[in-house]
C-alpha cells in the first residue's frame, strides 16, 4: 500500500503543480477552462480568487511531493492531505448541488480527490495508524 500511496501522491503532485501554475499565471484561461461566461474573465475579483487558488494548489503539490518521497517522514502531512481531500470533495458536492457547475467540469479533480482520500485511508490502515 505504501507504493500505491506514493504513486498516487506523485501523480497528484504533478496534477496540482500544472493546474496551480495555470491558475496562478493565466486566470482568464482558467476561468474559461471551467466553463464560466466571458464576463467572469474580466472580473478583478475572479482573477484574484483564481490566483489565490493557484497558490493553494501549488502548496498542495509541494505537500504531495513530500508524501510521495517518504510518507513516513512527516506523519502529520498524510492526514492533513486526507482532510484537504475530504473538504474539497464536500466543496464540489455543494457546488454541484447548487447547480453552480456541472459534473463534467469537476470530474477530474473529484476523481483525484477520491484517490487521495483512498490512499490516505488505505495507507493509514496498513501502517496501523487508523483504528477501524
Amino acid at each position: 500500500m505504501r507504493l500505491i500511496a506514493r504513486i498516487i501522491f506523485a501523480v497528484n503532485c504533478i496534477y496540482q503543480l500544472v493546474v496551480g501554475a495555470i491558475f496562478l499565471v493565466a486566470p482568464v484561461f482558467s476561468i474559461h477552462l471551467y466553463g464560466f461566461p466571458p464576463s467572469d474573465g474580466q472580473s478583478m475579483a475572479a482573477h484574484v480568487g483564481v490566483r489565490m487558488m493557484g497558490v493553494f494548489l501549488l502548496l498542495v503539490a509541494v505537500i504531495s511531493a513530500m508524501i510521495a518521497i517518504n510518507p513516513d517522514k512527516n506523519p502529520v502531512l498524510l492526514p492533513l492531505m486526507g482532510l484537504t481531500a475530504l473538504l474539497t470533495i464536500v466543496c464540489w458536492v455543494l457546488t454541484l448541488a447548487t447547480h453552480e457547475m456541472i459534473l463534467s467540469q469537476v470530474t477530474l479533480d473529484l476523481a483525484v480527490q477520491v484517490l487521495i482520500l483512498a490512499a490516505v485511508v488505505g495507507y493509514a490502515r496498513k501502517a496501523g495508524k487508523l483504528a477501524c
